[in-house]
């Protein structure tokens, strides 16, 4: 028996999680990051920016990369760099556990269930791509132990025989099983309830607004599942706008506030304020009261 602690260069105590890599050697994971043991001593400290370092779970690829979820959030280790996943990339910056299933999705168990494909993960890494779109489970995606995962015991997860995902949370053992699981292929039909301009005026087909408007679409999606009572279903969406040629028709007037006077009452002086200020960037000249 041989134990292997600061003397062999462990930079912290406890050991907090353990991987194998797939060349054999072995990761450790404590209070200050990611080091890798190597001919019986633990090489440098790799740790993403930031504070709270603490390791919760590890995981080692077939490609040779090591992903270990701290208490900040996911970060990949390839050779000797890390890259940690922020808000930035789309994952949550939170701590859990994870899992791979036999399709190359992760399985992370953080402020809820998420599932995001290993590969986009590690596009985002090397830079071919901007950011990772996880798909979020809960109660309307068929849990029904809840979200509380308990990352306090040891291991929090596991992976089964048959492609089936285990997870300890405070409700129970809950089971996933890839082989019933039904994923989103693609993007759902939008339905456009209306559209207004900056007063809330209806705007209609072939309408206009003057340069520099707002512009607001109301909107809504099909979606095959329960929305979560106070939670509601999120919508992600993106608008290719071109930029309209030549001058607008003739006749058609073009609404200025530049130097128009305005008088605002309110009762509430933080209100009057950002009103003022408002109107004043517009050009206008507000009384307030």
């Amino acid at each position: 028996m041989a134990v292997f602690g600061k003397g062999q260069g462990l930079a912290s105590v406890p050991v907090t999680a353990m991987a194998e890599g797939a060349d054999g050697a072995i990761w450790v994971g404590t209070a200050l990051g990611v080091q890798r043991l190597d001919g019986g001593q633990f090489g440098p400290v790799l740790a993403r920016p930031g504070g709270r370092q603490t390791v919760l779970s590890m995981h080692a690829d077939n490609a040779g990369s090591l992903w270990a979820i701290t208490d900040s959030g996911l970060n990949r280790i390839a050779g000797t760099h890390l890259t940690p996943y922020t808000q930035s990339e789309g994952m949550p910056e939170a701590g859990g556990c994870i899992l791979e299933d036999g399709d190359g999705y992760f399985w992370i168990a953080s402020r809820g269930l998420l599932r995001v494909s290993r590969a986009d993960l590690d596009a985002v890494a090397e830079g071919r791509k901007r950011a990772v779109e996880p798909e979020m489970f809960g109660k309307g995606g068929g849990m029904r132990v809840g979200s509380e995962f308990a990352f306090g015991v040891t291991p929090a997860a596991w992976k089964g025989r048959g492609n089936k995902l285990y997870f300890a949370t405070y409700g129970g053992m809950m089971e996933i099983d890839l082989a019933r699981l039904r994923v989103k292929r693609s993007p759902p039909p939008v339905l456009i309830e209306r559209v207004t301009d900056g007063g809330q005026k209806p705007v209609g087909a072939g309408g206009r607004i003057r340069a520099g408007g707002n512009l607001e679409f109301h909107y809504t999606a099909l979606t095959w599942l329960e929305s979560e009572v106070g939670t509601g279903t999120k919508f992600h969406f993106t608008i290719r706008c071109g930029v309209a040629k030549g001058e607008p028709p003739a006749g058609e007037e073009q609404a200025s506030l530049t130097g128009v006077s305005v008088l605002v009452v309110d009762d509430n002086s933080t209100d009057r304020r950002i009103f003022e200020e408002t109107l004043r960037r517009w050009g206008m000249q507000p009384e307030v009261v």
